[in-house]
């Protein structure tokens, strides 16, 4: 489980970074701040992309995670991180079911 880096657009023209993933992933949404996305660029297979709902419903149990495909090789898929996802410690953990290839930027809007 890896804590991924953010990159940060203050500006028009910012490169965004691009990083492997792995099975499990983690995103810290201290550090991201009220508006952040997760671009997931697909990689040798298609990739199902979940991102962990850590709340709970209103009867105490575990909320609905989102989950998506990111097509094999071409495929490009937004995912909008916000705080309500976070476990008590403000951490999102994000899960991929092939993540080969598969590439990740994780973008806070300044």
């Amino acid at each position: 489980m890896a804590l991924l880096t953010i990159t940060t657009i203050a500006d028009e023209g910012t490169s965004v970074v691009y990083q492997a993933v792995s099975a499990s992933d983690t995103i810290d949404v201290n550090s991201l701040g009220s508006y952040g996305m997760l671009l997931v660029k697909g990689g040798a297979a298609s990739d199902t992309v979940t991102v962990v709902d850590s709340s709970k419903s209103g009867a105490g149990n575990p909320a609905v995670s989102d989950s998506k495909a990111v097509p094999a090789t071409t495929g490009l898929e937004g995912f909008r991180i916000r705080r309500e996802l976070a476990d008590a410690n403000g951490i999102v953990t994000v899960t991929n079911s092939a993540p080969t290839g598969v590439t990740a930027a994780l973008i806070r809007l300044a």
